[in-house]
């Protein structure tokens, strides 16, 4: 049996200089809470893009004029335009 000894903060490659498979999950270990905190962030985005389409397409269904709903959303008024009811 071999034991291999790894020392995690000796580990300071960069992401162009990742060449073989070990580095690249070195690498993703080291990096994991920003990988993680990266696709947190962008969830919320997704989520809030989303939220505000759904708050204009209810405005749009109550009549709401196109330009109010877009100050209202922070959409553009074509985005609001665009919406599918």
């Amino acid at each position: 049996m071999t034991f291999v000894y790894l020392e995690m903060p000796k580990f300071n490659k960069g992401e162009d200089e990742l060449a073989t498979m070990f580095d690249k999950w070195l690498f993703v270990l080291r990096n994991l809470t920003n990988v993680v905190r990266t696709v947190e962030r962008k969830g919320r985005a997704e989520v809030c893009a989303e939220g505000r389409a759904e708050i204009a397409r209810n405005l749009k269904t109550l009549g709401m004029d196109v330009s109010d709903i877009a100050k209202a959303t922070s959409l553009t008024f074509e985005e609001v335009e665009k919406l599918v009811l």
